[in-house]
């Protein structure tokens, strides 16, 4: 479920993580240190991994979900069933918009 992979964490600032490389038939994700761990609200020093078995199909599958998705351009081919996926800057989008 969503909280299988959780931890505890009694420091002030987590420690650096190394990306995670999600390997695809012929293409690669790559999910930065930062978006492997969220914090559980309201649960003090509570850390759990951005990946998790879904218990929402009959099958074992894992979802790449909002936290993997930041900063990426994602597309959805549900015609051909294909994803697509490439790194963005979304800060410089954000600026943009802002300065309209």
């Amino acid at each position: 479920g969503a909280h299988d992979l959780c931890y505890r964490w009694s420091g002030r600032v987590l420690p650096a993580l190394p990306p995670v490389v999600l390997m695809f038939n012929g293409a690669e994700m790559a999910v930065t240190g930062e978006r492997l761990l969220y914090k559980v609200p309201d649960r003090a020093g509570v850390y759990c991994f951005t990946f998790g078995n879904s218990d929402l199909v009959p099958v074992e599958a894992y979802i790449i979900g909002h936290h993997h998705q930041q900063n990426m351009w994602v597309e959805y081919d549900i015609e051909r069933s294909r994803l697509g996926f490439a790194p963005a800057r979304c800060d410089l989008a954000r600026q943009r918009l802002v300065r309209g």
